[in-house]
Parts: structure tokens; sequence; C-alpha cells
């Protein structure tokens, strides 16, 4: 088994329990040498103020690229991920494989697998691009108390859906231009890795999180494409929505419905060559939902599953 160098690596703006969940899972990990985090001109929260031990905090102190000093609201996105490109391209020189993520995202093994990412991982012949299956945490707001960030996450939470925007192949052992759901590059899909995204994983949070973005968004400073002017009623109402769903009794299904999907995808490279594109103009651009019908998409998010007794004793 290979004893592979990892980092992982996010970037921040005025973010609190999200952070302190991401950097306490991935220092369990790869220890706290390894996490690499980028703030992102943060004001209220800076990460020196929520993680006062971090070891590698590097401030960017400015919202604007100084070659587009005005378009940042059409392209928040575009300029994010090419600094992050290039930081995870200068880290591979010293790492085998980064880690990335949104902060509110990590990634997980199916404990049938192995209870450790980095052994996991590990047991990997070659590590080049990869992609986890996209999930989302959701507190059930009938029966789940606030968020507990000294207790694990699956002690407190019991309900996922899926959701292919999150299969993110943001695993990654070569150099390549990562964007916000793919990349400009073939990639693998192991469905035994967890993309959880978790910003669902706690009521309070997401609500202050989303009035702190529609105050971005009021000072023009990123997020025009994205929801970030999104009002709590309409948050208020997406939870709702979200619980309403049908509960499945299936046992983590998605190995069974990413075969039908995508035949033989554990034998192949995920690419335009391997598999039909249904849209988007950018055809060196792979993210997987580009790759499915809309009603394809809609059938993977519209039923909630809990999480399999499995997943009790780990200690995330």
């Amino acid at each position: 088994m290979p004893n592979r160098k990892y980092a992982a690596v996010t970037m921040v703006r005025d973010e609190n329990l999200m952070l302190k969940i991401w950097y306490q899972y991935y220092s369990a990990q790869f220890g706290d040498d390894n996490l690499y985090i980028f703030d992102h001109n943060s004001s209220s929260a800076p990460v020196r103020s929520v993680l006062p031990g971090a070891k590698n905090v590097f401030r960017i102190p400015t919202d604007n690229p100084v070659s587009d000093p005005t378009g940042m609201l059409r392209k928040f996105d575009n300029y994010r991920f090419k600094f992050l490109s290039s930081q995870i391209a200068s880290l591979l020189v010293y790492y085998d494989c980064i880690i990335v993520n949104d902060v509110d995202e990590i990634f997980v093994v199916d404990p049938r697998e192995s209870s450790s990412l980095r052994d996991y991982l590990n047991s990997k012949q070659e590590l080049k691009l990869t992609c986890g299956m996209g999930l989302e945490v959701i507190q059930d707001l009938n029966v789940e108390i606030a968020y507990d960030p000294e207790k694990p996450i699956f002690e407190q939470r019991k309900l996922f859906r899926y959701n292919l925007n999150f299969c993110k192949p943001w695993v990654v052992g070569k150099e390549v231009e990562i964007t916000g759901h793919g990349a400009f590059s073939p990639f693998e899909i192991d469905p035994n890795l967890l993309l959880m995204h978790l910003h669902w994983v706690d009521y309070d949070t997401a609500h202050l999180r989303q009035s702190k973005r529609r105050d971005f968004y009021r000072d023009g400073r990123g997020g025009l494409k994205s929801k970030w002017n999104d009002t709590q009623d309409t948050k208020d109402q997406e939870w709702r929505d979200l619980l309403k769903l049908n509960i499945s009794s299936r046992d983590m299904p998605h190995y069974d419905f990413l075969e039908n999907l995508f035949p033989n995808y554990r034998q192949k490279v995920f690419s335009p060559a391997t598999y039909k594109r249904q849209s988007g103009r950018r055809h060196k651009l792979i993210e997987i939902p580009k790759f499915v019908t809309n009603a394809q998409r809609n059938a993977v998010k519209n039923e909630l599953h809990k999480f399999p007794s499995r997943f009790s004793d780990a200690a995330i």
C-alpha cells in the first residue's frame, strides 16, 4: 500500500461552523500541517478568528481580480477556480494528491469500504482525477435539534438526498483546471467516495450564511448567477419541500443508478468520448449533470434516503 502525501484545500469568506467541520475532519485525515485555507477577504469572521491554530492560512485582501475589476459579479466562480487550479498545481510539486472542497463539503468513504479516507485513497494503485457521488445531508426539522460540532455528524443527522450537481472531480492527482462542478479533463467516478454537501445540515447556520451572502450580493461582492440573493422565505420553502420527499428504504442505491445512467462507468474514464453529452456548449468542460437529461437529474433528487446503520459508528 503506497504511503502518499495528501493535502486538503478550501477557499472561504466569513465562515464559521462549516469551516470548523471541514478543518476538524481533514485534520484527522491528513494532519493540520497539510490543510491550506484561502481567506477571500473575510470581514466579520476572518479565518484566524475562527481557527486561531490553523497553520496555512493565506488571505486575499480584495474581491475583484485586476484583469476584470468590474466583472466580478458575473465571473465570480470563473476567477475563483482559476486561482484554486493554479494553487493545486503548485502544491502537486510537494504532494501526491490534493483534496479540494467548498468549505461546506467533505469527501467521506462508505464505511463498508474503509473507515478512513486516507487509507482508502492509499489502497488505490493510482490517483489521477476522481469524482465522488454527491449527496446533501439534511437536518430533519421535525425531530432533530441544532447541530453540535462536538458530536459526530451521523449521530445527529440521518437523512440525505442525492444530487448530481455535487458529483465533483475534486480528488486531484494531476495538474488540471477545475471548475465549480467539473474539470477540463476526463476523470473517474468512484461510487465509494461520497461528497457530502453540508449546506442543509443546520437550519440556523444556513440562515446566517444566506444573510451574509445577500449582503455580499447587495454590495457587489460576487455571486450574481448563484442563489446568493435568495430570501430567507425562499430558503425556508426549499427546506420544507425537501422534507416532503418520500423516504426510500434502499441502502445507498447510487451504486445501481450510476450504472444505469453510465454503463460500465467503473471501467471507463468519464468524458464526451465515453458518454453522450445531453446539454452544455463548452465541450472541453466535463460536468456530470451535463451528461443526463433533466428528467434523470430530477429523478435522482426527488427522494430522501436514510444513512445505513454502518455510518452510525463513523467518527465524522
